[in-house]
């Protein structure tokens, strides 16, 4: 699981630590500072979930890469 920071768009001082998975399952999360609320809207998570599947694919992809390089290297 990752995270992302993003900055707060109502009070512009605060950081927003947000989960995407967690987002996705529809988890909001709170600025620190003013409180703000960040949530997925319902519309937007079948984009975010093809979002989310892709990465899954990539980061398998480069973890199998790294894994056949280190393999590579020690022959």
């Amino acid at each position: 699981m990752f995270t992302s920071i993003i900055n707060c768009p109502a009070c512009n001082q605060g950081q927003i630590v947000i989960q995407p998975y967690m987002l996705l399952q529809g988890q909001a999360f709170s600025c620190p500072l003013c409180a703000a609320k960040l949530a997925l809207h319902h519309e937007s998570k079948p984009q975010l979930g093809k979002g989310l599947d892709a990465f899954d694919k990539l980061r398998v992809q480069l973890s199998q890469k790294a894994d056949q390089n280190a393999s590579t290297r020690h022959e």
